[in-house]
């Protein structure tokens, strides 16, 4: 009766560990891979990448890529990054079956094989509109005291891609302290959620 109980959790444990085809070494590779690719492809468009984590199946050929898409906010003039907002989404690239069908073993550095290459690439695209707004930001300071300690903060966030527009303040803020910082990162967020209409 051990032996039979024995063999049944052998065969379990065997069935569990069969599905994932990728070793933890092989699944770092392949993200390293992806992202040194990113910046001379897709990564040259509106949005920056991080590519967080792949899991491959065996039995259905195919590996689930979660990744994000990085919006950078940035100031009036558009040079100075003020903050960011990621948007995550899991894409499922098939017929993918060893780590020799991702990357190009035989070259010395590495690199994507071509079909694994266009199929990262159309998972990009597949899911562009899950990517936050592109914004702009302006603010200014509004009803200071004698001494400019305390000021009110007006901001205004424009999604520049269909001239969008959303306005909020904070309110008796200090101009020369992380105040400013704070204030603009509780606002980017709200900014976020209206753009993207989260509820």
């Amino acid at each position: 009766m051990k032996s039979l109980i024995a063999f049944v959790l052998l065969t379990l444990t065997m069935n569990i560990h069969a599905a994932e085809f990728l070793t933890s070494s092989q699944k770092d590779e392949v993200l390293t891979q992806i992202d040194n690719i990113c910046g001379d492809t897709w990564c040259e468009g509106d949005y920056d990448y991080s590519f967080n984590e792949i899991n491959c199946d065996s039995e259905t050929n195919s590996c689930d890529l979660n990744f994000d898409y990085i919006s950078y906010t940035h100031n009036e003039d558009g040079w100075d990054v003020v903050g960011e907002q990621r948007s995550t989404v899991t894409c499922t690239i098939e017929g993918v079956s060893k780590y020799e069908d991702m990357v190009d073993t035989g070259r010395r550095y590495g690199g994507l094989v071509w079909d694994f290459y266009e199929k990262v690439g159309e998972c990009t695209d597949l899911y562009y509109d899950y990517a936050p707004a592109q914004v702009y930001l302006t603010y200014e300071f509004i009803n200071c005291d004698e001494e400019n300690k305390s000021c009110d903060m007006a901001l205004v966030f424009e999604n520049y891609e269909n001239d969008d527009i959303y306005r909020n303040s904070c309110s008796e803020i200090d101009p020369n302290s992380n105040d400013v910082k704070f204030c603009i990162q509780d606002l980017e967020v709200r900014a976020y959620r209206y753009f993207n209409r989260v509820d």
